[in-house]
């Protein structure tokens, strides 16, 4: 199963929440014991409290190999990943249908009497910049934003619209990671020596890495 907050709560401590809307995602990730507070629903795209059909996909014998890359692949119908890269692979995929509800991240917050927000990591198949668009910043601090982005062009916008917002882009493997401006991670960062600093070209597949002096 993937996961990026895993590691994070094995060996640092952390916790947090975890939100899944699907079933046999979330069968498995109760499996795990986590040390977080957990969720079967979704996050909202438009900031308000709604029910959306999730489809589930699954892959048909034989391919059980790449079981966890498909079932990430679900998707809330309705939302795109605006690109057709994948959909091959996606095509591949048995589909099953269902409603789950869907809430705005400040539910959660409320619910969970949080303002900040250490580790943000979103990978919602396409609605990942409507939900930043959301947040109400002078209500929640968030200080780290991980994000799926298939394409370099998406990319080069969500770059921009999240530098708008006083973060900065530090990494892009397959996800981007984003800090906010002045924070202490961001500070430490730039004080060590050789630190990378990512560079994107909206004409390029792929972003220039250049390393600082």
């Amino acid at each position: 199963m993937l996961s990026n907050s895993l590691w994070l709560e094995q060996e640092l401590g952390w916790t947090g929440l975890l939100i899944e809307p699907d079933i046999t995602s979330y069968t498995a990730l109760l499996a795990k014991h986590r040390r977080a507070w957990t969720s079967n629903t979704c996050l909202s795209h438009t900031g308000l409290t709604k029910r959306s059909v999730h489809v589930s996909l699954t892959l048909p014998p034989g391919l059980r190999a790449q079981r966890w890359y498909m079932k990430g692949s679900s998707y809330q119908l309705g939302v795109t990943m605006k690109t057709h890269r994948y959909d091959s692979f996606l095509k591949s995929g048995e589909k099953s249908f269902y409603l789950v509800n869907c809430f705005p991240l400040l539910t959660y917050l409320r619910a969970l009497n949080v303002t900040q927000i250490d580790l943000l990591s979103l990978d919602t198949q396409g609605s990942e910049m409507d939900i930043i668009k959301t947040i109400p910043w002078a209500e929640v601090r968030v200080r780290v934003v991980v994000v799926e982005i298939v394409t370099s062009k998406l990319g080069s916008q969500f770059t921009e619209y999240m530098k708008r917002l006083g973060f900065f882009l530090v990494a892009h493997f397959n996800d981007y990671v984003f800090v906010q401006e002045g924070d202490a991670a961001l500070t430490r960062l730039r004080s060590q020596a050789g630190w990378q600093l990512v560079v994107l070209n909206p004409t390029e597949e792929e972003p220039t890495i250049t390393t600082k002096d």
